[in-house]
């Protein structure tokens, strides 16, 4: 459960984020056409009145019938609009990517813009959806802002579009929340790094199923630790930690346009072609429902012979068909809603990015996040037998490279500057949305939110046999294991794994001379229900579930929950162990 306010800054370290331009720019394209080709195109809908009737996409101008040729020019992305000719039609200006950088309280909004008419006049910001700020881009059409405007500790928005002398106007860049964060320093010195080292002579002695150890600690890997066979050159299959991956990716899409920026959208509106199998009951299913794996829809995982498997292996002309016609079966289901694990839900992830986006899910993985990560060496990701990246298994990469993906997470969605994911996106898929049954593990998107792991803030990529990447935030720590995939091994590993984080990961925390894992009870103290906290600020609600206001620390289901909260920072809440005593 990754804290919402990103005080993961240092005080000399520059945050930046690259904020995703609408795929569709603005440029008047023009096209002439019957109507026939301009509903086909995309460009014009049609209704059947006494003969085919045509409007235009966006603006709804009728436009004639069946035997009416038309030009038509593109104003806004999915507008289009009637012209009496092609020739000569005006160019509004385009947007290049806009980047956020934060440094201690400044705010630095730049990028570049173009016009095909050369008449570019300015880029317009517009923070927190109200107001204007101007800025005139120089001659090679490039642009900068800088304000210390925000508060500290609070969340903002930002977002810009360029202008031409004709008040041509390019798309907005999608809105992207920030925050200017307390400044915090990783201290190495919190750490007891022989309480961290004490584990390996434990898993050569007990834990023989398990391949890797690694620690990271203050964005610095701190222990490194390969057992048997295993080395730091040797790729490791992730199993189910790749669902993790594909989790990202779905962000990554959403912040860069290419799907929608709504977790509530329909399945069928990202999978229109199978849109006929996603009727009654099945239409309801949402983004939402997809990443936490309460969709509704039936699939068996485990039980020979397994749907798993039968995907896997067998299943070689649609993947995405196969998962979507499963019968209902109320032994491998529940109700929409409610958490059922389904390995056919992260292979629709999968799906989603490949039929969304340009090229296979490798491909948009290796160019928005392995590239950017540093993750160019070992690694592969398998598909199924119609070529669709396998969304919820068969991915293989290097154990430290699987821990890089931990600290991006931690670091609220950015790698050493650059902002991979929003922000939002990764507090919410780092926090619990569901519970699983009644146990202490609940589920955020494609990733395991731990609580009886030592610390009460563990948000896990977990794959079968212990593939781990576990990130504690408030330990500012990122563990990864790997470990042997057969049933026996991988079986023992999940005791051992628990063991290990219990008894030498997080009593290495230590903080003023105290183990970690809870913080003081410093600064201003309210014993409060759930409700009255979110309603002062303290707190926020999503389902019913509350969390802490800054650290996103789960309070519970239910405002009527009382609970105590310290603010440790600005905008930052976290539980009070002790009560506000």
């Amino acid at each position: 459960m990754i804290k919402i306010t990103n005080t993961h800054f240092t005080q000399c370290v520059l945050a930046s984020a690259v904020m995703a331009v609408a795929s569709t720019a603005l440029a008047q394209n023009c096209v002439t056409a019957t109507n026939p080709v301009h509903e086909y195109e995309g460009r014009a809908t049609y209704y059947y009145y006494y003969g085919y009737q045509y409007n235009a996409v966006g603006s709804g101008e009728y436009i004639g019938n069946f035997y009416a040729t038309t030009s038509l020019a593109q104003t806004a992305p999915n507008h289009w609009e009637s012209v009496d000719n092609c020739e000569l039609q005006p160019q509004a200006p385009t947007l290049s990517a806009v980047t956020v950088s934060v440094s201690d309280n400044e705010v630095t909004v730049s990028g570049s813009a173009s016009d095909a008419d050369n008449d570019l006049e300015k880029v317009v910001l517009q923070y927190n959806g109200t107001g204007a700020v101007e800025v005139t881009p120089n001659s090679s059409g490039n642009w900068n802002h800088v304000t210390s405007d925000h508060p500290t500790g609070e969340n903002f928005t930002v977002k810009a579009k360029a202008v031409d002398a004709a008040g041509l106007e390019s798309a907005w860049s999608n809105e992207q929340t920030y925050n200017v964060g307390v400044p915090q320093e990783c201290n190495s010195a919190d750490l007891d790094l022989a309480q961290i080292e004490a584990a390996v002579p434990y898993i050569n002695a007990n834990a023989p199923g398990l391949n890797s150890y690694i620690v990271r600690h203050c964005n610095q890997i701190v222990s490194e630790n390969y057992f048997g066979e295993h080395n730091a050159t040797m790729s490791h299959q992730l199993q189910s930690a790749t669902k993790t991956i594909s989790a990202i990716l779905i962000g990554i899409a959403m912040d860069k346009g290419f799907i929608p920026n709504d977790l509530n959208t329909p399945l069928s509106d990202l999978l229109p072609d199978y849109a006929h199998l996603l009727t009654g009951s099945k239409a309801e299913i949402t983004l939402w429902n997809v990443l936490t794996m309460t969709t509704g829809l039936s699939w068996n995982d485990f039980d020979v012979p397994s749907d798993f498997q039968k995907l896997k292996e067998t299943v070689n002309t649609d993947s995405v068909e196969f998962i979507l016609s499963r019968a209902h079966d109320s032994r491998y289901s529940k109700p929409k809603g409610q958490f059922f694990y389904n390995t056919g839900s992260s292979h629709l992830l999968s799906a989603i990015i490949h039929y969304n986006t340009p090229g296979t899910t490798l491909e948009f993985a290796e160019e928005h996040l392995f590239t950017p990560l540093g993750i160019t060496g070992d690694y592969s990701w398998l598909t199924t037998l119609d070529g669709i990246n396998a969304g919820g298994w068969d991915s293989f990469m290097l154990p430290r490279d699987f821990n890089k993906l931990g600290q991006m997470l931690l670091d609220e969605g950015q790698w050493q500057g650059q902002q991979i994911v929003s922000q939002t996106y990764v507090d919410q898929m780092t926090a619990a949305q569901v519970q699983k049954d009644s146990s202490a593990s609940w589920y955020g998107f494609q990733m395991w939110i731990e609580t009886d792991y030592g610390t009460q803030d563990l948000a896990g990529a977990r794959g079968w046999g212990n593939q781990d990447t576990l990130v504690l935030e408030n330990e500012d720590m990122v563990v990864t294991f790997t470990g042997d995939i057969d049933q026996t091994a991988a079986s023992d590993n999940y005791a051992e794994v628990k063991k290990i984080m219990q008894d030498y990961v997080t009593p290495a925390h230590v903080v003023n001379g105290g183990s970690g894992g809870g913080g003081g009870n410093g600064g201003s103290c309210v014993t409060a229900t759930n409700a009255e906290h979110e309603s002062a600020g303290r707190a926020y609600s999503y389902s019913n579930y509350y969390y802490a206001t800054g650290s996103a620390a789960y309070l519970g289901a239910g405002g009527g929950i009382s609970v105590s909260l310290t603010q440790t920072a600005s905008g930052y809440w976290q539980i009070a162990a002790n009560g506000c005593d």
